[in-house]
């Protein structure tokens, strides 16, 4: 029994390369080619090398929230800026970016409280510290895009990641065609982003519809399923 055991303590630090290695082909298949590092070595067929995972987007690193949002009962909004140093807390929930990249210094999260981990975030405030690890996942194909016209379709959360790319496409607005988005949320008081929603409205260059499921006594605009406005983009 004893030899078992320490076994298992020497072999204890090699667990987590050889389950990050044999776990790389169904991650590649989920989020993309861009982790581990393309010279990462199984340490069963080679040394392994700890900077491939220091220098790689699986480090952990510290990021500070610099503002803070509350946009509806279950969602809130972060603003972060990635600090110095490494910070471990309870868990690792994957959260989508929201921002622009032509929008510096920071990132944006639009965060659902849905489990232990966002629960905790919608504990914190500005000045407080989250741990980041990433980016992962596929970017939007944008230089395919350019030139052509676009539609965004987008219901309840799943406006927060196409937020990033709206936001990056009317930032270079000349490079693309025609503009349409289209979003659609339960009631009035679930439309994220609404202190946005105006300033698409009220430009020139873009058609935007928005749509709720049910309205409200205040709410003059569209109630139906999202679907009943792609009809109306020509």
């Amino acid at each position: 029994a004893s030899s078992f055991l320490q076994e298992v303590q020497i072999s204890y630090r090699e667990i987590l390369p050889v389950l990050l290695y044999r776990l790389r082909p169904l991650h590649e298949d989920l989020h993309g080619q861009n982790q581990p590092q393309r010279n990462f070595k199984c340490p069963c067929k080679g040394k392994f090398m700890k900077e491939e995972i220091i220098n790689s987007n699986w480090k952990l690193r510290k990021g500070e929230i610099i503002a803070v949002k509350q946009m509806t009962p279950t969602e809130r909004w972060f603003d972060i800026k990635l600090d110095d140093g490494e910070l471990f807390g309870i868990g690792e929930a994957p959260i989508s970016i929201c921002s622009s990249p032509t929008r510096k210094g920071s990132f944006e999260l639009c965060v659902r409280a849905a489990g232990r981990v966002t629960n905790e975030m919608h504990k914190l405030g500005k000045g407080d510290y989250v741990g980041i690890r990433g980016p992962f996942g596929k970017p939007f194909p944008v230089k395919v895009m350019v030139g052509n016209d676009l539609l965004f379709v987008a219901g309840g959360l799943g406006v927060a990641p196409l937020r990033s790319l709206i936001n990056y496409v009317m930032d270079n607005r000349k490079e693309f065609g025609k503009v349409d988005i289209l979003l659609g949320c339960r009631t009035p008081q679930d439309m994220l982003f609404g202190d946005e929603i105006p300033k698409w409205q009220k430009r020139l260059d873009v058609n935007f519809n928005c749509t709720v499921d049910r309205g409200a006594p205040d709410w003059t605009g569209n109630v139906g399923l999202i679907t009943t406005l792609i009809p109306g983009v020509t």
